[in-house]
């Protein structure tokens, strides 16, 4: 099973944190398709990541989501609520239409596959999602903070160069959503590390790896 990417026409959101300067007066701060492309996507392995271009407006672990992300969509347009003790998050995104598809039809699709992780609403009719025990929403980040020490850890959106030069250095900490590895039962990572490392192949794609990781961060400085 591959990817499922949606165009997006608009994407807003709001939080109970300020993270930018560009919120409209109704609070919420908001960023469409005209110049950048503007794309929802699910993953095989379960996130759900919005790209404006190449920043990342969200990435979130969707294994037990439905303990703490609840959804309502109408026509063309979706909306998700994360609550996390004290801090709430609300997103909204409206699909555009493409050659095959409308609007309507893409956000449906949509729908069907986040339902599978949390629930959505949908006028006088709710779609239940999972039914299992899930973490906490934490909120993504991307302008530096400083921390104990030399190290910053990220806040706001993080950039596809941003996530290259987390993994290749420890001066720069990412957010807490990017250290959740969702429901650990589902795998046995020692075991899945053993398995890595006894294949001769492994050591040749890590190089490969460390190259394209130097290649995104060197295009997006």
């Amino acid at each position: 099973m591959e990817c499922q990417v949606w165009h997006l026409e608009r994407y807003a959101r709001m939080t109970s944190q300020t993270t930018s300067l560009a919120v409209g007066q109704d609070g919420w701060e908001y960023f469409d398709n005209r110049k950048e492309n503007l794309e929802l996507t699910l993953t095989t392995s379960s996130h759900l990541l919005i790209h404006h271009g190449r920043r990342q407006l969200e990435s979130l672990a969707l294994t037990g989501a439905d303990s703490w992300i609840k959804g309502v969509s109408k026509g063309d347009s979706l909306m998700a609520v994360m609550k996390a003790q004290n801090q709430s998050r609300r997103y909204r995104v409206k699909f555009s239409p493409t050659a095959h598809s409308s609007g309507e039809d893409s956000c449906r699709a949509c729908v069907e596959g986040l339902v599978k992780y949390f629930p959505i609403k949908i006028p006088e009719v709710i779609c239940s999602g999972t039914t299992s025990s899930g973490t906490h929403s934490q909120q993504v980040g991307a302008s530096p903070s400083s921390t104990p020490g030399n190290d910053k850890t990220l806040v706001g959106d993080v950039t596809l160069g941003q996530l290259a030069d987390t993994m290749r250095t420890k001066s720069t900490k990412l957010p807490d959503l990017y250290a959740r590895l969702g429901d650990g039962t589902q795998y046995d990572l020692g075991t899945l590390i053993k398995l890595c490392l006894a294949d001769a192949s492994f050591p040749a794609f890590v190089g490969q790896v460390e190259q394209e990781l130097e290649k995104i961060q060197s295009e997006s400085t």
